[in-house]
């Protein structure tokens, strides 16, 4: 019951920290401007690049931990929240010639024979040594701190960054006709 209270508590600073004046006005000014990191998430929403690095255990490795940053968490966030960005992720797993593209790392024997020597190679366990570093983890402590860790989350709930996808909507032939009606 206690912990409950901490939590809740904990949960309203942090609401009452991001609408005080110090860290921006929390009205209608909301940024619905949006960054460039979105580009180097690709392969994450990009079915080739993804099997590429999926292909080469080093490669894959140094993916994994870089996923589990606040920087990376916060970019996946920024992008999600970006209407032009989900056309891209639509178009890249609706396409079979980038999933057909995307098997073929996955045809070829030198791969599976990376991934069978690659516990062999001590390099291959390299990345896993940032676990093992508490700045790895003070860095999550410092992004649950820092309110504009929860920018990218909040700008999903304001309606006006949705325009931009509800006006390309109602560009499409179909819609037009049936508004001109």
């Amino acid at each position: 019951m206690k912990i409950s209270k901490i939590i809740i508590a904990a949960v309203a600073g942090i609401f009452a920290v991001s609408l005080s004046p110090v860290f921006g006005e929390a009205k209608d000014n909301v940024q619905t401007e949006y960054s460039s990191d979105c580009k180097a998430l690709a392969a994450y929403y990009d079915p080739e690049i993804m099997a590429k690095t999926m292909a080469n255990p080093a490669e894959f490795m140094k993916l994994f931990v870089e996923m589990n940053k606040p920087e990376t968490m916060q970019a996946f966030m920024e992008c999600s929240s970006n209407p032009e960005q989900w056309n891209v992720w639509v178009a890249n797993y609706s396409n079979p010639t980038k999933w057909m593209n995307s098997m073929v790392p996955f045809m070829n024997p030198a791969t599976y024979m990376n991934w069978m020597a690659a516990s062999m190679n001590p390099q291959m366990y390299q990345p896993f040594f940032a676990y093992m570093n508490p700045a790895f983890y003070s860095q999550w402590m410092a992004a649950s701190m820092n309110p504009e860790f929860y920018g990218s989350m909040f700008k999903m709930m304001y309606p006006n960054a949705y325009t931009k996808a509800f006006e390309s909507f109602y560009q499409f032939p179909v819609v037009a006709q049936a508004n001109a009606e």
